[in-house]
């Protein structure tokens, strides 16, 4: 496995174009330092469960005289409580979206229908598992039992000479189970076609109590080519009424795409390599200008020393294993590398392309 290892390991490459000129300044910002402290478990479950698990707040509006209301707490603010599993209702979860607030609507009507129908079944159940059906259903286990089998049965004969012989049942079906069972179908019909009015008008007022941006925004599906200004837009659509915004997509997208890949791969190797320190010039390139240690060694150099260790201990070799099997998506400086390339020729080609064929304008958002 070493050798194979060995003769497919990529080598390191050298950088060629690796941070191209033309690149704009911010093409290179790897996001926020990263915190290079030690992980700390309880911490992590502090900032999960104050940070990122949905929260909600208590809100009373303004001149309303309604008491106020449990809303959803904006993603990154502070306070609020977590959702209670049992007393959070559907309209509670309206702020995530139509979608999750008819879902949970939905599953409480469903769980009401069946436990409604399982109480019908309870006595066909307790029909079934007695003697008097089929003698307690002798050879039926688990979640069989209780359920129609029959295991009471007779050899009858299928001629006049009984030369065919086949099986029959023994276990009859009694009245009372029959009407119960009519009866539920007829009762899960109805239940069905409650929960279908139920949700029509639970999800009309839901909708209308949520107010986003689409409730007030027309959208432009096939601008030209030359439609590219907003004041223009903001001119035009002011005769049917007030415009706030006015939103040009162009159709960027490949070069979107790049820009965040490249960001993202530069977040994995600056977490090999550490901050660094930051340059004081005014007119600091992000990560180009930023240097390493104490001798202020450049990006391109930190990065060839960072995948050559002299003396590995333990827990160099163990990271190592990781990083060539793959696990938890680690990889060797040298991948990350080969990628930072890739992606900077990805976002060059995008720029290059723009000196021909500039971006144009997609869609035009009027709110």
């Amino acid at each position: 496995f070493g050798s194979f290892w060995f003769w497919w390991r990529p080598k390191m490459p050298t950088p060629k174009n690796v941070f191209p000129v033309e690149l704009p300044s911010d093409a290179g910002y790897p996001g926020l330092p990263i915190n290079d402290n030690v992980p700390v478990l309880k911490t992590a479950f502090t900032f999960f469960n104050e940070q990122i698990r949905p929260r909600r707040e208590f809100v009373v509006d303004e001149g309303s005289d309604k008491g106020g209301e449990w809303r959803k707490l904006e993603f990154g603010k502070e306070g609020g409580e977590l959702f209670p599993v049992w007393t959070t209702t559907p309209w509670d979860l309206r702020e995530f979206g139509l979608g999750v607030a008819m879902y949970f609507q939905t599953l409480q009507l469903l769980c009401v229908t069946f436990f409604l129908c399982g109480l019908f079944q309870a006595q066909a159940i307790s029909f079934y598992k007695g003697q008097q059906y089929s003698d307690g259903q002798p050879g039926v286990t688990g979640l069989l039992r209780g359920s129609a089998i029959c295991t009471r049965h007779d050899i009858v004969c299928l001629d006049p000479d009984c030369n065919s012989v086949g099986q029959t049942n023994l276990c009859n079906l009694g009245q009372v189970q029959a009407n119960l069972d009519f009866t539920m179908t007829i009762l899960l019909l109805i239940l069905l076609a409650i929960v279908s009015m139920v949700q029509n008008n639970v999800s009309a007022s839901l909708d209308e109590s949520l107010q986003t941006a689409q409730d007030y925004s027309v959208m432009v599906l096939d601008p030209g080519e030359n439609d590219s200004n907003p004041d223009d837009w903001q001119q035009f659509f002011s005769q049917f009424g007030h415009v706030t915004f006015v939103t040009v997509a162009k159709d960027n997208g490949p070069l979107v795409k790049a820009m965040a890949e490249r960001r993202a791969i530069m977040r994995e190797i600056i977490m090999m390599i550490g901050n660094g320190n930051p340059s004081t010039d005014p007119d600091d390139d992000g990560v180009l200008d930023t240097t390493w240690g104490d001798d202020n060694i450049n990006f391109s150099t930190k990065i060839r020393e960072e995948s050559k260790i002299d003396n590995p201990t333990k827990k160099d070799k163990t990271r190592g294993l990781i990083m060539k099997i793959g696990v938890f998506g680690m990889k060797p400086m040298a991948k990350w590398v080969s990628a930072l390339a890739a992606v900077n020729e990805k976002i060059q080609k995008a720029l290059n392309d723009t000196q021909e064929k500039p971006f144009l304008p997609s869609k035009i958002f009027i709110t």
